[in-house]
C-alpha cells in the first residue's frame, strides 16, 4: 500500500485491508522558531504520555533526528581524541628515533607534529571568524590534514638526516644544511599540497552544504599547514641543526678513532 502501510493482508476480491503490521503516520506542524526544541518536546510526549497497547511498538523520526544522532556520535568519539593524539605523537617520535642522536630526532619529530597542529588550529580559527562554522562531518578534517602534514615532516626529516650523515666526511654549516633540505623536499611537498588543495577546492563547489563545508575546511587547512611546515618547522630545524651536526661529527670521530686503533692493533 505504498509508503503508508507495511505487511498488509487484504481481502481477495474486494481489496479491503484486513491487517497491517506497520502504519506510517505523518504529522505536519507549523515550523516554530526553535524547531529542535519543539521536536524534543514532541518526542518526549509520544514516549511518556501516549497510551497504546503492549503489542504495538512506536518508532519515531523527526527532521532533527539526524542532527541529534551526529551530536551523540561526536560526544562518544571525543573520549578517543586524547588517545588518538597520543598514538599519533608516539608513532612519529618512535619512527624518528635514532640511537646515534639520542633523543634529538624524537624531539624534532614532535616539533613537526606541533607545527602541523598549530597550522590546523590557525585555519579552523580563521574560518570560524569569517563565519564558516564547523559541521559534525568535518571533524575528520584534523586527522586528514595532520596525516598529510606529518608526511611532509617525514620527508624533510629524511633529507635532513641524510645531509647530516653525509656531512661527516665533508664540512657543512647550518645554512647549507637547511638549503639542501628545502631544495630536495620542496618539489614533492609542493606538488602534493597543490594537488590536494585542487581536489578539495573542486569539492567546495558541491551543492550539498555539508560536503562544501568539509572541502573548504580541508583546503584551507592544507594550505595553512603547508605554510607552517615551511616556516615554523623549518626554523625549528635550523635551531636544532648545530646540536645535530656536533653529535654527528662526534659520532664520526669516535668511529674513526676506533677503526684506527683497531687497525694499529691488527698491524702490531
Amino acid at each position: 500500500m505504498g509508503t503508508t502501510y507495511g505487511g498488509v493482508h487484504t481481502a481477495k476480491h474486494s481489496g479491503v485491508i484486513i491487517s497491517a503490521r506497520c502504519v506510517r503516520m505523518i504529522f505536519d506542524f507549523p515550523p516554530p522558531y526553535h524547531i529542535t526544541k519543539f521536536d524534543d518536546i514532541w518526542d518526549s510526549y509520544v514516549e511518556r504520555n501516549l497510551k497504546y497497547p503492549s503489542n504495538i511498538r512506536i518508532t519515531k523520526w523527526s527532521s532533527s533526528q539526524y542532527e541529534r544522532d551526529m551530536k551523540l556520535i561526536v560526544e562518544r568519539t571525543r573520549r578517543l581524541l586524547p588517545l588518538l593524539a597520543f598514538c599519533l605523537v608516539s608513532f612519529c617520535c618512535l619512527s624518528s628515533f635514532k640511537y646515534g642522536y639520542n633523543l634529538r630526532f624524537m624531539l624534532i619529530s614532535f616539533y613537526g607534529v606541533l607545527s602541523a597542529a598549530c597550522g590546523l588550529v590557525t585555519a579552523f580559527g580563521f574560518l570560524h571568524i569569517i563565519g564558516i562554522h564547523l559541521v559534525q562531518v568535518a571533524l575528520v578534517t584534523p586527522f586528514l590534514v595532520l596525516s598529510i602534514g606529518i608526511d611532509d615532516m617525514f620527508m624533510m626529516l629524511s633529507i635532513w638526516e641524510h645531509a647530516i650523515s653525509s656531512s661527516s666526511n665533508a664540512g657543512i654549516d647550518r645554512c647549507d644544511l637547511i638549503r639542501i633540505t628545502f631544495r630536495e623536499s620542496i618539489v614533492s611537498i609542493l606538488l602534493t599540497t597543490i594537488s590536494n588543495i585542487l581536489v578539495f577546492t573542486l569539492g567546495s563547489l558541491s551543492p550539498f552544504p555539508i560536503i562544501r563545508t568539509f572541502c573548504i575546511y580541508s583546503a584551507v587547512s592544507l594550505f595553512v599547514v603547508f605554510f607552517f611546515q615551511l616556516t615554523l618547522f623549518g626554523s625549528l630545524l635550523a635551531t636544532k641543526a648545530p646540536n645535530s651536526l656536533c653529535s654527528s661529527l662526534i659520532s664520526f670521530s669516535t668511529q674513526q678513532s676506533y677503526s684506527e686503533s683497531s687497525g694499529e692493533t691488527q698491524s702490531s
